[in-house]
């Protein structure tokens, strides 16, 4: 992992201090210039960016698959394990902390995941119309 990623993880998390991020910003304005709403619409804001990047992942690994199954959870466990376990799905991980203490953050996950959702199965739908088993070759 790169160095110095855990530190900045933690002061991303709920509560932690947003004027590192003004000060790193390289800014004459602070970020609540940008994010009217504050440090819960920037949160909302990096949940719905940070969850469309790891669907285009997604998405090119599955179209690039030949055993969709396999190879995504394959790879995701591999990219884990290299990881320590820190380097997981950016959005799922925050879902169960904000579920039931932060409307917009819990709304901002829910969004996400129905997009994931739709996206997969967009993708599952298109596979099996061009002739290809939903799972992949060998899986029905």
């Amino acid at each position: 992992m790169p160095q110095g990623c855990a530190s900045r993880r933690a002061r991303a998390a709920p509560g932690g201090a947003t004027s590192d991020f003004d000060q790193r910003a390289d800014r004459r304005r602070p970020y609540r210039s940008f994010f009217p709403g504050g440090k819960e619409q920037l949160g909302a804001e990096v949940i719905r960016w940070s969850g469309l990047g790891y669907q285009r992942l997604v998405e090119a690994v599955i179209d690039a698959a030949p055993d969709v199954v396999s190879d995504v959870f394959t790879g995701a466990a591999e990219v884990l394990r290299q990881t320590d376990y820190a380097d997981a799905c950016p959005v799922e991980t925050v879902a169960p902390e904000v579920a039931s203490t932060n409307e917009p953050l819990r709304q901002a996950t829910a969004d996400v995941s129905e997009s994931w959702i739709a996206s997969g199965t967009e993708r599952r739908t298109s596979r099996a119309r061009s002739g290809v088993p939903p799972g992949g070759v060998g899986l029905s």
